[in-house]
C-alpha cells in the first residue's frame, strides 16, 4: 500500500511532469485529471476509505501549525486559503493531515505566507528550490 502522499509525487513526477521522458503508453481519451486523478479522490473521500477531503480550485494561503505538547510532533493547525471559485478566503481546522501537490512556485508561495513553516528547514529549503532537477 501507498501513502496518498508518495502517489500524489509518483504521479506528478511521472504522469505530468515528464510526459516526454518516458517511452510508456500514454492515456489516449480523456485528460489525466478524468482518468486517473478524479478516480483516486473519489475513492480516497469515501468515508469508509478515510473520508479525505478534496479542495481543488483552491490556493492555500497560509498553515499554521503547532507542536503537540505530549509527543512533541508538529502538527497542522489550521490551513487558510483562498476558493478561486467563489473568490473567497476559508479556514478548516481539526486537520489530521495535508497533501501539498505543490510545483516550486507553489511551495514559495504557501512558504512565504506562512511563518511557521518559513522557520522549519525542510520547508525553507524546498522554497528556495528553483526547480525540480533529477537527484543524486
Amino acid at each position: 500500500e501507498l501513502s496518498a502522499l508518495v502517489v500524489m509525487e509518483l504521479l506528478y513526477y511521472y504522469a505530468l511532469a515528464h510526459q516526454d521522458s518516458f517511452d510508456v503508453r500514454w492515456i489516449k481519451n480523456g485528460t489525466v485529471s478524468d482518468s486517473l486523478i478524479a478516480p483516486m479522490a473519489d475513492y480516497l473521500m469515501k468515508k469508509e476509505n478515510g473520508g479525505l477531503q478534496v479542495k481543488g480550485g483552491c490556493r492555500v494561503k497560509q498553515i499554521s501549525i503547532d507542536k503537540d505538547q505530549r509527543d512533541g510532533k508538529m502538527y497542522a493547525r489550521k490551513i487558510e486559503y483562498l476558493d478561486t471559485r467563489s473568490g473567497e478566503t476559508e479556514a478548516m481546522e481539526d486537520i489530521d493531515g495535508v497533501v501539498l501537490a505543490l510545483g516550486c512556485q507553489g511551495m514559495q508561495s504557501v512558504v512565504s505566507g506562512s511563518p511557521d513553516l518559513a522557520r522549519l528547514p525542510v520547508f525553507s529549503q524546498a522554497a528556495s528550490l528553483k526547480g525540480i532537477g533529477e537527484f543524486r
